[in-house]
């Protein structure tokens, strides 16, 4: 139930951003570039508070995730290198490169947060990694669900593969249009 709550609350909140944006800044014409861009979409419902309200988002957001990254990639490099990990291992030696990676992370963010571009140009190279790198995901995660060794004789089989596939070739082909959309724009950029 919690889970199902939590989907819809997200959904609701994600919706209303997008409607929000779309009303103030999409009507206008103006692109968002700096955080400040972002925050004036609120100003209709915040008035002159909403530029406290989105850095206190904001501020919420990164408390919550930039530990959860840092540990995130701690965790797969210790599990690559074959480290001790965990951040309920003591502090001692053998553990160093664990938390050493936690601390070279959220050093980078720092560096990258105070001399680095801007932190919209982040999100949108973020989501188009994510765009690109979904329907190669999604071929390797169907892959291996076709395997019967790595499912334990339980491979998706039927119909489901179908859909399976019809999905990744879907994705791609909307990764390929957007990437061939983007390089354009870019291309008229330049000129």
């Amino acid at each position: 139930v919690e889970a199902c709550l939590g989907i819809v609350f997200a959904m609701l909140t994600f919706w209303a951003i997008l409607v929000a944006t779309a009303a103030t800044l999409g009507a206008e014409g103006r692109a968002v570039e700096t955080a400040a861009d972002a925050a004036q979409a609120l100003v209709p419902l915040a008035g002159p508070l909403a530029g406290v309200l989105f850095a206190v988002g904001l501020l919420a957001s990164a408390v919550l995730s930039i530990p959860v990254l840092a540990g995130t990639i701690a965790h797969v490099v210790a599990e690559a290198f074959a480290w001790p990990e965990g951040l309920s291992q003591p502090l001692r030696r053998e553990t160093w490169p664990f938390y050493g990676t936690v601390l070279g992370c959220l050093a980078a963010g720092v560096v990258l947060a105070l001399f680095g571009p801007s932190p919209v140009m982040f999100l949108f190279l973020a989501g188009l990694v994510a765009g690109l790198g979904t329907p190669v995901v999604l071929a390797l995660m169907v892959i291996l669900a076709q395997d019967d060794e790595v499912m334990r004789g339980r491979a998706v089989r039927g119909w489901i593969a179908v859909v399976a596939w019809l999905t990744v070739v879907f994705m791609g082909l909307a990764s390929v249009a957007y990437a061939g959309y983007l390089a354009r724009d870019v291309a008229a950029a330049l000129r």
